[in-house]
C-alpha cells in the first residue's frame, strides 16, 4: 500500500504537544494518541498499537522542529529587512508569537506556509524511506 507524501505532511501540520500519531501500514490509516489522559477508546488502541507491527509512529513535534522550519524560512528570503526582522523575533520572548505577528505584518504568510509545507512534506519523504514505505509524491 502506498501513502501520499502529502498526507503525511498533513498528519506533521496537526502534531500536537503529548500526542503521538501512527500510520497503520496495513490499513493506510493515520491515527493520533495521547500521551496521558487517556479514556478507554485511547486506552484499547494504545494496546493494539503496542501488540502490533503494522503501526509505525509518525515523527512528533520534536523531531519535526518547527522553531528550525522558522530559521530555515528567515534565512531564505532575499529581504535583509525581513530577514532581521524575523529573526529578532525567533531570539526574544515568545518566538513562535512573534514570528507568526511578524510574518503577517511582512505580508508573507503565504510564503511561510508553503515554505513550511515543503519541509513537511521533505520531512515525509524521509520518514517513508527510513521506515520503508511506499509513497506517492504529489
Amino acid at each position: 500500500m502506498k501513502v501520499k507524501l502529502s498526507e503525511i505532511a498533513d498528519c506533521l501540520e496537526m502534531t500536537m504537544q503529548n500526542w503521538e500519531q501512527y500510520y497503520n501500514k496495513k490499513t493506510g490509516e493515520f491515527v493520533a494518541l495521547p500521551d496521558y489522559d487517556r479514556n478507554e477508546e485511547d486506552e484499547m488502541l494504545a494496546e493494539e498499537i503496542e501488540e502490533s507491527d503494522n503501526y509505525i509512529r509518525l515523527p512528533n513535534q520534536y523531531e519535526i522542529r518547527e522553531f528550525d522550519i522558522m530559521v530555515d524560512f528567515a534565512e531564505s528570503l532575499d529581504d535583509e529587512e525581513a530577514t532581521y526582522k524575523l529573526s529578532k523575533a525567533l531570539n526574544g520572548r515568545k518566538p513562535f508569537r512573534h514570528f507568526k505577528d511578524e510574518i503577517f505584518y511582512l505580508g508573507i504568510r503565504e510564503e511561510y506556509f508553503a515554505f513550511q509545507k515543503s519541509k513537511y512534506l521533505q520531512i515525509a519523504e524521509n520518514w517513508c524511506k527510513e521506515n520503508n514505505i511506499e509513497y506517492i509524491k504529489e
